[in-house]
């Protein structure tokens, strides 16, 4: 999106979100420019249920001959959301421009505080143990929700509430833990600054098109995700 003076439209999703997390993921890969736009159209990789059936083997597969990775779904997923709590709510926005150096405090909150993966992570229990006092046996599939982990409330006082001030005693587990770390946790981090830096210097004036109800999100996605944002600036 490009700054102005008028009230224009625009899409977080199609015009920042998405262009941004492709462009640093060929930029990364060292493809070519012709590649983003394809890579934007890969968020149907993370397609579940019945709107992947026909589709979902043969772009795996052209995905992992081409690129070996499956795209900018996660980093488009969460800058979009970002943008969205920084139009609808002027106060956090007008306070991280006024203080660029609360942006890094500001966007741990953001991580934590956000709910992106609505299936949670599978894995399978190798051994028989008891979790939560819940007995889990070997083999057993056990989902585990990184977002309802990052909102237990006796861990984070009030959890529903964003925060941009919170020093939590503990930290979030947007990026997993232990063996299981996100390895380009730093690089998400860097360019999810970046990104919303360069969103809270072009466009001050940036505000939703619409109520924040009449948002529509994917369906059937791995990685929850608005179909798109409308706003003005």
């Amino acid at each position: 999106m490009k700054a102005s003076t008028c009230a224009q439209p625009g899409d977080l999703v199609a015009d920042f979100a998405l262009p941004w997390a492709s462009q640093v993921t060929r930029e990364l890969l060292g493809l070519p420019t012709e590649a983003a736009p394809e890579l934007a159209g890969w968020l149907r990789l993370l397609s579940t249920g019945e709107a992947a059936d026909g589709h979902l083997d043969s772009d795996w597969t052209k995905a992992l001959s081409r690129f070996d990775v499956a795209g900018p779904g996660n980093p488009a997923g969460f800058l979009a959301l970002c943008g969205l709590v920084l139009a609808r709510d002027p106060e956090p926005a007008a306070r991280l421009r006024r203080e660029p150096r609360a942006l890094p405090g500001a966007l741990e909150e953001l991580y934590r505080w956000s709910v992106m993966l609505g299936d949670s992570v599978t894995r399978i229990a190798r051994e028989d143990a008891e979790v939560g006092g819940v007995r889990v046996r070997a083999g057993e599939l056990v989902l585990i929700s990184a977002d309802a982990a990052n909102r237990d409330p006796a861990v984070f006082d009030s959890p529903e509430r964003l925060d941009i001030d919170r020093r939590p005693s503990a930290p979030h587990l947007r990026f997993g833990q232990g063996r299981h770390f996100c390895p380009a946790a730093a690089l998400n981090r860097a360019q999810t600054e970046v990104a919303l830096r360069a969103l809270l210097d072009t466009v001050p004036g940036l505000r939703p098109a619409v109520a924040p109800e009449k948002i529509r999100w994917r369906q059937d996605h791995a990685v929850l995700l608005p179909e798109m944002i409308p706003v003005r600036w």
